[in-house]
């Protein structure tokens, strides 16, 4: 069974700013733009994915406090008790191939990361596919939903869950793979400020790429496990090697124990032979 999780939220600005009309102030260009706030609700992907339908622009982000069926990917749920983390989706309308969905993976990842890294000086990396790593633990994971149309990407759903303001009980099930901002501060983390700096990073990453520069240099930079040896677990096998890096449009490369290349393009990661690690998180 799970146990309780701890949520520093008394006092939280987010919630205080989206529900007495005060108002989130942005200074994106069009991310945000707008912003509708949801406090309770199953899911914000299939929102957006909804008004994505109806003709919505890009750029609208829908935000909640508390998401009672939180998708991740393979069908995972995500928790978080209410106000505890950044629960968000955003829709963009890119000019990529069916292929290129990665890519937004990869500038939603890059523009999170370096908003923690401007708010808390903590160091981010980035793990395939889409999560957010601190101390290797699990911080943040990022979900990318498209729809197509033949050869073309007439929109994407990009979907945020991030650990901010929570800490879990060490005999959670999850303590030991997962952490919060707050955890490794000790101290709670303006959640408005944070979504001001990840939507202000996350659209500037997007527009570089709309201009035509990939993502992929920056993100392999932040890449965990390259050169390790990790389990990749795929739809019909089990594949053991050592990772070599990812390709530009979001694949994995993998060197299996015999020395045979593989790109993987979906699947699920978990590194191996793991050194101990000397970091203690703040409790």
């Amino acid at each position: 069974m799970r146990m309780t999780i701890e949520s520093h939220t008394d006092h939280d600005d987010l919630t205080h700013a989206l529900t007495t009309g005060s108002g989130v102030a942005l200074t994106t260009r069009f991310l945000g733009h707008p912003l509708r706030y949801l406090p309770v609700i199953a899911s914000t992907q299939p929102v957006v994915h909804m008004a994505a339908q109806e003709g919505a622009h890009e750029g609208l982000v829908v935000l909640t406090d508390e998401q009672t069926a939180g998708k991740g990917r393979l069908g995972r749920t995500w928790q978080a008790p209410f106000g505890s983390s950044l629960l968000l989706s955003m829709l963009f309308r890119p000019n990529l191939h069916p292929q290129q969905g990665g890519r937004l993976t990869m500038c939603v990842g890059l523009g999170a990361a370096t908003a923690i890294e401007e708010m808390t000086g903590l160091s981010i990396q980035l793990k395939w596919p889409n999560d957010l790593l601190l101390h290797g633990r699990k911080l943040a994971g990022v979900l990318t939903e498209t729809q197509l149309d033949g050869d073309r990407m007439t929109y994407a759903v990009v979907g945020l869950g991030l650990n901010v303001n929570l800490t879990r009980p060490p005999d959670d099930e999850l303590a030991a793979t997962a952490t919060s901002l707050s955890q490794a501060m000790g101290r709670s983390i303006s959640r408005l400020a944070l979504l001001q700096a990840i939507l202000r990073h996350v659209e500037a990453h997007y527009e570089r790429l709309q201009a035509g520069h990939s993502p992929y240099a920056a993100w392999s930079q932040r890449m965990a496990y390259q050169g390790q040896r990790v389990q990749v677990t795929l739809p019909h096998m089990v594949l053991t090697g050592t990772v070599t890096g990812a390709n530009p449009d979001g694949a994995l490369l993998i060197q299996d124990d015999h020395g045979a290349p593989y790109t993987v393009w979906a699947g699920d990661v978990t590194l191996l032979d793991r050194a101990p690690s000397t970091h203690r998180d703040f409790q």
